[in-house]
């Protein structure tokens, strides 16, 4: 959703046209917000999608996957007149068209946007979970794009220091610009949650590094301490993950206080944030802002998030919400038992987490800023 952000609060004052791989769903939804929008579809090759079925060669599939978006997108640019190119640091979008128009012979300039590239999440994985998801020359591209480019954002300082260090990247070139928040849609309900249940909502992939191992664990301990407290898990799943951490929770007999759903739509979020009574955010890999906190903010709600990137920029600890160790189950159990015990904190910290979002991360107060970075570029 950030590239229909950002679309629709520049729309005024930009010709603005996101290109995209070829979905249906995208393009209805750009057509009927009248932004323009073009697509492109890789060609099928039987034998590679037989290679990746048999989970052979993974990583260097992924390489070639990553390489061949990139590819179409320059051709698809290379008929374009646009004076910006933004593109996303994830899989080295703008590898390609960079190596066939270097800085001195193009017009256009191009920013990457990075959220969280590979060369800083990797260390982050186990080996066993590198499979499939380390793309060969990863590093190599990701560090042609950002010496290459004009100009990039990130949206922490915490990220921008990364950057920094990994890619040894000169501090000038990189701006730091937040992460958009639709504080109309994310938006705290009219109707007070009545339940007399307590629950905790965790929204994510569920696998072990986004920590929910570890949210597991400091539940299972306030679940035998209190009784009428549950735990919500939404999102896709690691199914082996999921197996055992079902497993775990059958064994301590509170499966029945555990809710798991797969996927929710975007449009669907506000809803599920305001029914829980906490939000859990306790990622064990590298945030370079987190969504999930500062949407479940925007809700009004208190949130407790590990320490760890630029969730220490997202949140204002002990005051918008409440930070804790990554991994550390202890910490953790007692944060949560502190704000189930103490409702009036709860609710100071949601209507503080709220104020927040909407001062720092809404669009009114993000939209004079990306406007004037992109006319000072234009120059």
């Amino acid at each position: 959703m950030y590239n229909y952000k950002l679309a629709t609060m520049i729309n005024d004052s930009f010709n603005v046209t996101i290109l995209s791989e070829k979905n249906e769903m995208n393009r209805v939804f750009y057509k009927n917000k009248g932004i323009n929008f073009f697509e492109f579809k890789r060609e099928k090759r039987i034998l590679i999608d037989l290679l990746y079925r048999i989970n052979l060669l993974n990583n260097g599939l992924r390489s070639f996957n990553d390489y061949e978006s990139s590819r179409i997108i320059a051709e698809k640019l290379s008929t374009q007149s646009d004076s910006i190119l933004e593109f996303m640091d994830i899989h080295s979008e703008s590898y390609v068209y960079q190596k066939r128009f270097p800085k001195k012979k193009r017009n256009t300039k191009v920013i990457i946007r990075s959220h969280t590239p590979w060369g800083l999440l990797k260390k982050y994985f186990l080996p066993k979970e590198i499979k499939g998801v380390d793309a060969w020359w990863a590093f190599k591209r990701e560090k042609f794009c950002f010496e290459n480019c004009d100009l990039i954002t990130v949206p922490s300082k915490d990220l921008k220091a990364r950057l920094i260090d990994i890619y040894k990247i000169n501090d000038k070139k990189i701006v730091v610009l937040p992460n958009i928040i639709d504080t109309d849609h994310f938006r705290p309900n009219e109707k007070p949650n009545i339940s007399k249940q307590f629950s905790i909502l965790y929204l994510g992939r569920v696998e072990r590094g986004k920590g929910v191992g570890t949210l597991i664990d400091a539940f299972i301990k306030f679940a035998e301490k209190y009784k009428k407290v549950s735990l919500i898990l939404l999102g896709h799943s690691n199914k082996k993950f999921l197996k055992e951490s079902i497993s775990k929770l059958k064994n301590k007999k509170i499966l029945d206080r555990v809710e798991i759903h797969g996927f929710v739509d975007y449009d669907d979020l506000p809803t599920w944030y305001n029914k829980a009574s906490l939000v859990v955010v306790p990622s064990e890999i590298y945030e370079s802002f987190s969504y999930t906190v500062a949407q479940a903010m925007s809700c009004g709600k208190a949130v407790i998030a590990s320490k760890i990137g630029g969730v220490l920029e997202t949140v204002d600890n002990g005051e918008s919400g409440s930070l804790f160790s990554p991994g550390n189950k202890i910490e953790l159990f007692k944060k949560i038992e502190e704000l189930y015990l103490d409702k009036e904190k709860r609710k100071k910290l949601g209507l503080n987490a709220r104020a927040y979002v909407q001062k720092n991360f809404s669009m009114e107060t993000l939209k004079p800023r990306y406007i004037e970075l992109y006319k000072s570029i234009k120059k």
